[in-house]
């Protein structure tokens, strides 16, 4: 017995041989015995005949169960029994049918209802291992014609049966995370289980070349049980998808990713959407420097050059220093930087070996290091010493373009400061006594100063005022502070009106309680009123003014004071603690992870550029026409520092 092929035939109706279906008999749950009866003068002309069957009437061999006999009747009457592709309590409709070599001729329906069959039987299978999506034979007995009536499970994930008859399904192999399944069929009711377990090849890459690369190589996987690899499926370095370029049924062309960051890398697959992470690794190759020099641009930019390979196409990608490259070759052989500066902790002039450290991804395993001589000029030019008494009792302010510096503890003497002669000459004393964390602002060539507080056990708080005229040398003292007093407030002024914000006030003997209250002055009435406040409570902070406008910055943010409010206009990742004015450019005073830096800062346009470190281990005294001045002790020395943005540094 077999099964046609299910395509229709045309039933025709024979002048000479006819077949009868009769009535089913022997109807068991283990199946029932089809019967029918020909009429012909010659039974050695038929080739086949059989039964077809279906739940529907008038089926013809498109859509129904079939048995066949595949030879020439013995008798005018044949009966074969049925046990598959019956399912219990189901009628069915049976024809009879009989086929020569020129006609097939189909019986009337005989219908019978089901009592039931027995189950399919598992032989073997065309091949004892496949990979996912393979087609796999399986060979056995009483399984249905129709392949949506076999359901096949590779243990319990199905497969998609694309073939069958009653001797064989034919059968896509699953996606299945196993490397061996028994198959259980059921058909179309009644399950049968394979007694040996057919082997799944999992998908793996077995070999890789090269294994050492750079970027953008060409690398060609070899893989095993990946025969349906497709436009869908992915490659990974180090979780990067990379470019596939060509594959077949064992080979995968990749192109290597530009983004991997480090020297070790794994691949890894997405095939037929499972994630599979494989054996194999892919060593990146560190960057090579042949030789390297830079070029002086102008006195802002130097043009660092470096000859050699393996570097990273994507232009932004290749660091020196932490300095992205702006131009470059994509050939991974030459590429040039454009920095601002080259920024030493030296504050002399000299010609130093700078080391450089070459990164071709951020951040990044793939590094090289090296060296070369530079000719540097240093924008810290050290002053005379300052003469006095540097103490934690001190403030300073700077008014036409000499600076004013008051320190000491007993006393606090004010100094003045000349530039142009680099003179240090002390003129008077502060009438209102030593304090710290006091407040100063400058309005018409006249400085504010007042608050602050003396002593660390039974704080003194004050909230006296005075007002210093450069012009006679004289102080006037001014109404108190109407508020109660505090101590490392923020001040600065534009060119009509004075304002302070945050510090601390008391809380207890020693403890200081944070406030963000904001209070402004007036200088025509003396008069102080008090303002919205501060957004935000800070230590690192700090108050700055361009004449006209009065700006705040507290944890890297940056306000501006408009209309009695803060509006914020900028956040950075700084910590400024100074920040100045010199032709009318910002420079910002930063702590970061390494250190203090300057910073040019433009609070329009956003625009940050390192100009220098900051190694001076002191503060800020004041900022006078186009430089800023520093004093910091160094062996009980107070050296007195003078920064220029200007100077050409090489």
């Amino acid at each position: 017995m077999a099964f046609l092929s299910c395509k229709e035939e045309e039933r025709l109706q024979l002048p000479f041989s006819t077949v009868e279906t009769l009535e089913i008999s022997d109807i068991t749950r283990n199946g029932a015995v089809f019967n029918a009866k020909i009429v012909s003068d010659d039974l050695n002309e038929i080739i086949e005949y059989g039964f077809i069957w279906s739940e529907e009437k008038n089926q013809t061999f498109d859509n129904c169960e079939r048995i066949i006999i595949f030879s020439s009747p013995s008798e005018n009457t044949y009966k074969i029994p049925v046990s598959s592709a019956l399912t219990i309590g189901k009628p069915y409709f049976v024809r009879a049918f009989i086929k020569t070599s020129k006609n097939t001729v189909i019986g009337e329906d005989r219908e019978f209802i089901s009592q039931g069959g027995q189950a399919p039987s598992i032989y073997g299978f065309s091949s004892n291992s496949v990979a996912w999506l393979d087609t796999l034979d399986i060979i056995g007995k009483g399984f249905s014609y129709l392949p949506s009536n076999n359901a096949l499970y590779f243990d319990s994930i199905r497969g998609q049966v694309i073939k069958a008859s009653d001797t064989l399904i034919r059968v896509i192999t699953p996606v299945i995370q196993a490397n061996k399944a028994f198959i259980r069929v059921r058909s179309p009711q009644l399950w049968t289980i394979s007694e040996k377990y057919v082997e799944i090849g999992y998908p793996k890459i077995v070999s890789i070349h090269p294994k050492e690369v750079t970027f953008e190589d060409t690398v060609v996987l070899k893989t095993q049980n990946m025969s349906h690899f497709g436009i869908n499926d992915k490659v990974r370095i180090d979780g990067i998808e990379t470019q596939i370029i060509s594959f077949n049924q064992d080979s995968i062309v990749i192109k290597v990713p530009n983004e991997i960051k480090k020297q070790e890398n794994e691949i890894s697959l997405l095939y037929k959407l499972i994630n599979i992470v494989t054996d194999q690794k892919i060593t990146y190759k560190s960057p090579v420097i042949d030789s390297a020099y830079y070029e002086i641009l102008n006195k802002d930019l130097v043009k660092v050059t470096v000859i050699g390979k393996h570097f990273n196409p994507i232009l932004e990608n290749n660091t020196l220093d932490g300095f992205a490259a702006i131009e470059g070759n994509s050939n991974r052989l030459s590429f040039e930087m454009y920095f601002d500066r080259l920024i030493s902790n030296y504050y002399e002039s000299q010609s130093i070996q700078r080391s450089y450290s070459l990164y071709t991804s951020t951040p990044s395993q793939l590094r090289t290091s090296f060296s070369f001589q530079v000719s540097w000029k240093s924008l810290w030019t050290k002053k005379g010493n300052f003469p006095g008494n540097v103490s934690d009792n001190q403030f300073s302010f700077s008014i036409d373009g000499k600076i004013y510096y008051a320190s000491g503890d007993e006393k606090m003497n004010l100094w003045e400061y000349n530039p142009i002669t680099d003179n240090w000459s002390m003129i008077g004393e502060f009438p209102g006594g030593p304090r710290y964390g006091a407040v100063t602002f400058v309005i018409n060539n006249e400085a504010y100063i007042g608050l602050g507080a003396l002593g660390y056990w039974n704080k003194v708080f004050y909230t006296d005022f005075y007002k210093y005229k450069p012009s006679n040398n004289s102080w006037i003292k001014l109404n108190d502070f109407p508020y109660e007093g505090r101590v490392y407030s923020v001040s600065t002024a534009d060119a009509t009106k004075g304002l302070i914000t945050l510090g601390g006030t008391q809380s207890g003997d020693y403890y200081l309680e944070d406030t963000n209250e904001s209070f402004e002055y007036n200088p025509i009435n003396d008069s102080w009123s008090q303002q919205a406040d501060s957004p935000i409570f800070s230590n690192y902070s700090c108050m700055f003014s361009d004449g006209v406008n009065i700006y705040l910055s507290v944890n890297g943010d940056f306000y501006k004071y408009n209309n009695q409010n803060w509006e914020l206009i900028l956040s950075t990742s700084y910590n400024v603690n100074q920040a100045f004015y010199i032709q009318e450019k910002l420079y910002i005073v930063a702590q970061t992870y390494d250190g203090g830096r300057i910073f040019e800062l433009n609070l329009e346009t956003s625009y940050q550029r390192l100009i220098a470190n900051y190694g001076i281990y002191g503060n800020l005294i004041a900022p006078s026409s186009n430089k800023a001045y520093f004093i910091q002790n160094y062996n009980s020395i107070n050296e007195t520092w003078e920064y220029d943005p200007e100077l050409p540094v090489y």
